[in-house]
C-alpha cells in the first residue's frame, strides 16, 4: 500500500466542469450586484468579478457571458438592463 493522493481529477474534463461552476457562480454574484445598483454596466462587474477570482475568459465570450446573467434582458435600445419585462 502507497501513500499516494490523488491530487488532479480523475476524469479529463474535471477540471473544465469546476471553471464553469465558478463561472455560474460569478454571474450570480453579477445579478445580485445589479439588483443592488441597476445602473452599473453588466459587462464591467462581469469583467471585475472575473478579475477578482483570476479566473481568465477569452475577450471574445464575454459578450456571451454577459447575455447568460440572470434576470438580465436586452431593451430595446440595446442596453443590458437586469429584470427589465
Amino acid at each position: 500500500m502507497t501513500n499516494a493522493s490523488q491530487d488532479h481529477p480523475i476524469q479529463h474534463g474535471s477540471d473544465d466542469a469546476v471553471e464553469d461552476e465558478k463561472v455560474q457562480g460569478i454571474l450570480l454574484q453579477v445579478a445580485g450586484d445589479l439588483q443592488l445598483r441597476p445602473d452599473e454596466d453588466p459587462e464591467a462587474l462581469l469583467r471585475q468579478r472575473l478579475r477578482d477570482t483570476r479566473i481568465e475568459i477569452p475577450e471574445e465570450s464575454i459578450p456571451g457571458l454577459v447575455k447568460r446573467i440572470p434576470g438580465l434582458d436586452e431593451r430595446s435600445d440595446g442596453e443590458m438592463n437586469p429584470g427589465a419585462h
